[in-house]
């Protein structure tokens, strides 16, 4: 087999899976485009969550050996911040996978952090591989990895 021919069949499939990822982008997710419009489209769909009973269920559910009131008082200490006291709890335990030091750490967050805490569960894999790498994909992309990450987080609010 020469060079040349499997640089083309390299190229191709390159092509071929950029081409793939292009078309599936293409089909709408639960939110269209990028910038603030996606934004208030996005919130549109996670503020319902933003409430203290999803707070109380998720304690319950993520820690059904601990005492939930602890806990409470444990994410109560969170400094309420710009994006709301629920939704820094929800973020801490999300990432806390339901192990109590865990959120322990996540509480202790320092204040110039907590969007750090809030990007790392609300945006996995968007913060994963950077939010500063993700704005030079192309927009199809980025919607992409946005309502890829917006629907996880939403099955997640959803779980008892």
């Amino acid at each position: 087999m020469s060079l040349a021919f499997v640089l083309i069949v390299f190229v191709a499939a390159n092509l071929a899976v950029v081409l793939f990822l292009l078309l599936r982008a293409r089909r709408r997710g639960p939110v269209g485009g990028i910038g603030p419009e996606r934004d208030e489209q996005e919130s549109a769909f996670k503020n319902p969550y933003f409430r203290r009973e999803v707070v109380e269920a998720k304690v319950k559910s993520l820690f059904p050996d601990d005492d939930p009131a602890e806990l409470l008082r444990l994410l109560d200490g969170l400094v309420p911040s710009f994006w709301g006291l629920e939704r820094l709890q929800l973020a801490a335990l999300k990432l806390s996978k339901g192990d109590a030091e865990r959120l322990r750490r996540y509480v202790d967050t320092p204040e110039r952090e907590l969007i750090d805490l809030i990007g790392s569960a609300e945006y996995p894999y968007a913060w994963r591989i950077g939010f500063l790498n993700c704005v030079e994909l192309p927009t199809p992309l980025q919607e992409l990895i946005y309502n890829r990450d917006l629907r996880q987080y939403l099955r997640w609010l959803k779980r008892g």
